[in-house]
């Protein structure tokens, strides 16, 4: 709570609403190649004006697998091979 104001149960939740408001993030997951995509977009252009977009393409088998490794290792965890 700002020192100024008083602790009462609406202001507490007041000084809440606007610090969720400040550093809320949302991560949404959709299909590019999909029609719906297409559709979606249209209805909610801030989808496209006012977000970020991060485009993931699919990953080869070897490089998904690298990186799992990797990470596993990292937290000295056991990785035996799948084949």
């Amino acid at each position: 709570l700002d020192k100024d104001i008083e602790p009462t149960p609406l202001n507490v939740y007041s000084q809440f609403i606007l610090r969720v408001k400040k550093n809320i993030h949302v991560v949404m997951c959709m299909s590019p190649g999909s029609e719906a995509f297409r559709t979606r977009l249209r209805m909610f252009p801030s989808l496209v004006n006012c977000c970020t977009i991060d485009w993931f393409s699919a990953w080869p088998a070897e490089a998904l697998s690298s990186v799992g490794k990797q990470k596993m290792d990292e937290s000295n965890l056991e990785f035996k091979e799948v084949n």
